[in-house]
């Protein structure tokens, strides 16, 4: 199998992922970093052999980043096609034990395989992701056997995704806006709705937590409440503009079934914390509540469009 890893960036060193990569028990076949139109020209300097830079021309944001990178591996033939943030870190063993893991399967299984992805330590937390059911009431944990490493999911992270080429040509690539970064599903939830297509296509999507990825979630601040662990992501107005336009959207439009009652209580629950979260631990508190609801009402009004 001919696996590639894609490092996608803007304006951020790439130094520590391609080490990392290149440290891999079992080290991909090649790498490709696609910088995205960043305004201090990217990455520079020559990259170790097997390397490869592309530079998007225009900022589509991460999943328009992604899908340069899918289509180079289509175009070249590679088999699968490892998803990483610039300032993502797999554990060095992380791609040897996805692919022991394929290989373990039973055939009938390994054929429905769309995604192997890693367990997501979201730094600076000591937290765990573990990808999430999508139901009609909203994400959920997914259910884990704790008897074996790995367990399904409906969607994951993009960072640590392992995805199938073949299952990319099926699905099509991921959705990105032809305007800018915030255009469509150019950042916020694009992995949430390609992860949804993957399934919808029939495919399994496979956590193993024993593989496991250290993820920076930007200027993230970690918290404790109980002696229950959490963090609040301290992103700029922006971005939560983005994240809960696209999230409406998503849920209202895109996912095919609803409990509404379960669906409205879930947002409820999920804007209120964040709310709450900006008030008690970040700065700029007005500017973020505002994104919040703006980005809810742009996203039940489907402006997808819609500058932050």
């Amino acid at each position: 199998m001919r696996i590639l890893a894609h490092i996608g960036t803007y304006d951020e060193p790439v130094d520590a992922a391609v080490k990392a990569l290149l440290a891999q028990t079992r080290v991909p076949d090649a790498i490709v970093v696609v910088d995205n139109a960043s305004p201090g020209g990217g990455p520079s300097g020559p990259l170790p052999p097997g390397v490869a830079l592309i530079r998007n021309d225009l900022n589509l944001g991460p999943s328009g980043a992604i899908a340069t990178g899918m289509n180079f591996a289509i175009d070249n033939g590679f088999d699968w096609v490892w998803i990483f943030d610039a300032d993502s870190v797999p554990a060095p063993d992380a791609l040897e034990k996805l692919l022991e893991l394929y290989e373990s399967l039973e055939p009938a299984v390994r054929s429905e395989v769309g995604a192997l992805c890693c367990a997501q330590h979201l730094e600076p937390s000591n937290l765990l992701f573990h990808g999430r059911r999508l139901t009609p009431g909203g994400p959920r944990r997914p259910h884990i056997d704790e008897s074996r490493e790995w367990h399904e999911c409906d969607a994951i992270l993009w960072s640590g995704s392992l995805y199938r080429v073949d299952v990319v040509r099926k699905v099509g690539l991921p959705r990105c806006g032809t305007q800018g970064y915030w255009d469509d599903f150019g950042h916020d939830y694009g992995d949430m709705e390609f992860s949804h297509r993957v399934r919808r296509s029939g495919h399994r999507i496979v956590v193993h937590r024993g593989s496991v990825l250290h993820h920076k979630i930007g200027d993230s601040l970690a918290f404790s409440i109980l002696s229950r662990g959490s963090f609040t992501t301290n992103h700029p107005a922006e971005r939560r503009f983005l994240f809960f336009r696209n999230m409406v959207y998503f849920w209202v439009y895109v996912f095919p079934e609803h409990d509404w009652p379960a669906l409205v209580a879930w947002f409820v629950f999920r804007l209120s914390s964040t709310v709450v979260k900006i008030v008690v631990f970040e700065t700029n508190r007005t500017a973020r509540i505002a994104a919040c609801l703006r980005g809810t009402w742009c996203g039940l009004r489907k402006q997808l469009s819609t500058r932050p």
